[in-house]
């Protein structure tokens, strides 16, 4: 069943103090800010896969949310205060404005948690939006390319399907069970241009190649893959 229906419109601030549900049925048109401001954790978020187009802010102290299902905010995040949990779902951020923190924080660290970056602009993250810096999932899907702030651990897979990873002057690593997906490219790869590192975690005993899908931008950008093959 579709539920109710209604659509969600209009401009003004719109504040949210304990859980968001909307039905199947509802239409999401609200392009005013969005602010979730529960001082209390246990609050959950259920879109029903429906794009989020307004600015969206997460900003109680003490707050918690947690997704019930995928997140897709085409506006600006704002991490300001609180902890968004992702649990075993994927949050796409398209906003060609890059997410702010303050001192809130993203926990992605669920074994099918992912993070999904579908800009066309280049954005750089700000530093400690996620929990003990680490993505277990990690998905490029923008044309725009993302350059983090430090230090970066992708526990379990790396998705690249369009735009550059940019790692500047810091490390990427990736889990010791960690996979790369997609068909990399000078269009779609890791920029190593700084003092950054692509890095891998092998088991004791690993007998497998593995190819870092790395280029640079100095210049020309070009893709110049590196294969182990123990």
């Amino acid at each position: 069943t579709t539920g109710p229906s209604a659509t969600i419109t209009g401009t003004n601030t719109l504040n949210i103090y304990s859980n968001l549900l909307l039905s199947p049925g509802f239409t999401w048109s609200h392009t005013g800010n969005l602010n979730f401001k529960a001082t209390a954790t246990g609050k959950t978020i259920n879109t029903f896969d429906k794009t989020i187009g307004s600015n969206v802010t997460f900003d109680g102290i003490g707050g918690g949310w947690e997704l019930d299902d995928q997140l897709t905010i085409s506006g600006t995040l704002a991490m300001t205060n609180g902890t968004l949990t992702l649990g075993a779902n994927n949050l796409t951020l398209s906003s060609n404005t890059a997410p702010t923190r303050t001192s809130g924080i993203i926990t992605a660290t669920n074994t099918n948690a992912r993070v999904t970056f579908a800009n066309t602009s280049a954005i750089t993250l700000p530093s400690g939006l996620f929990t003990s810096n680490t993505i277990s999932k990690l998905t490029m899907n923008g044309t725009g390319g993302v350059t983090i702030p430090q230090d970066l651990d992708v526990t379990y897979n790396l998705t690249l399907t369009s735009g550059l990873l940019r790692l500047g002057n810091y490390s990427l690593t990736l889990g010791e069970t960690g996979s790369v997906s997609g068909t990399p490219s000078a269009s779609n790869m890791v920029a190593t241009t700084g003092t950054g590192y692509f890095k891998k975690i092998f088991a004791t005993g690993n007998t497998a190649s593995f190819s870092f899908p790395i280029g640079d931008e100095t210049g020309t950008t070009e893709y110049s893959p590196y294969t182990i093959d123990f």
